[in-house]
């Protein structure tokens, strides 16, 4: 059984989420995407937490623009992330910094912490297993990820809203399945459902 506990950050920008994940009695801690890093410190700091590794749903600017400060302040943790993801942290194109910021935000993860989130891969995240499963179409580098009962979607996923499929690496038929599968998924399964973004 699982006892992850999650607590949820809703960002300032576009009302994405950041997940802590943490686990009674025990100090360690993981992030499902980084936004606003203010409350993130003070949780695990408030909290006598060991922040360990984040979890990286896509390159999108809006989940991952915490991540360069909260690396200057936890400089060993892991991030896990598929190989696209990676790709788009390291430009600012793919992450389409450019449209909230005038500097260029690249993040510069060096290869010992990188954890690559791809189909069939499964890793530990305090104790208990993470399966990553693929879902392009809002971005190529979508990846979910199911831990015990609960699943983190990103912006592959949403119960009160469509996938965005606008973007230039978007593919809309791709979205449609992906979501179709998470959606069988998560009622198969009895998920709780952690999407990107806020729901109302």
């Amino acid at each position: 059984m699982c006892n992850i506990r999650v607590y949820t950050i809703v960002n300032d920008i576009l009302q994405s989420c950041t997940y802590i994940l943490t686990k009674q009695d025990e100090r360690g801690a993981y992030l499902v995407d980084c936004g606003d890093i203010e409350p993130i410190i003070s949780f695990i700091e408030e909290n006598n937490l060991h922040l360990e590794g984040v979890l990286l749903t896509h390159c999108h600017y809006d989940h991952i623009y915490g991540l360069k400060d909260l690396l200057l302040k936890y400089p060993d943790i892991k991030v896990y992330a598929g190989e696209n993801t990676f790709l788009g942290l390291e430009n600012d194109d793919l992450s389409m910094s450019y449209l909230y910021s005038d500097d260029e935000y690249i993040v510069d993860i060096n290869k010992e912490q990188r954890v690559i989130a791809k189909e069939n891969t499964i890793f530990n995240v305090l104790s208990e297993v993470v399966e990553c499963i693929p879902t392009p179409g809002h971005d190529v580098d979508c990846v979910s990820y199911v831990i015990g009962r609960a699943i983190f979607t990103g912006d592959s996923y949403n119960p009160k809203s469509p996938v965005f499929t606008k973007w230039r690496n978007s593919d809309a038929d791709e979205a449609i399945r992906r979501k179709l599968l998470l959606k069988d998924m998560i009622i198969n399964e009895h998920l709780v459902v952690y999407p990107g973004h806020r729901i109302d």
